[in-house]
């Protein structure tokens, strides 16, 4: 119970001391929120950039569609054929 109390304390010390209070300071956040608007987490799904085939695949796609090799509706249709392929393979 001692022990308890004593590490109650070295909290409630930790929570009044303004310096510590947080394990983030007011700078790294500061350095975050510049950062922020260009993170982007990447949702699974199935053209995992692990599976280096697909990923190659997918990369040349998007080559083509960049450089107007490939229509938008020519893109999509590739991409569900791929998707169909993938899954399929997983089963």
């Amino acid at each position: 119970e001692f022990r308890l109390e004593r590490q109650q304390a070295n909290l409630q010390k930790l929570m009044d001391n303004e310096d510590e209070k947080y394990l983030v300071s007011a700078a790294e956040l500061e350095h975050f929120r510049s950062y922020a608007d260009c993170v982007f987490v990447q949702m699974p799904g199935l053209f995992n950039a692990n599976d280096v085939e697909n990923a190659q695949a997918f990369k040349q796609l998007k080559k083509r569609f960049c450089t107007g090799q490939m229509s938008a509706t020519e893109l999509v249709k590739e991409l569900n054929r791929m998707a169909w392929m993938i899954e399929m393979e997983q089963q």
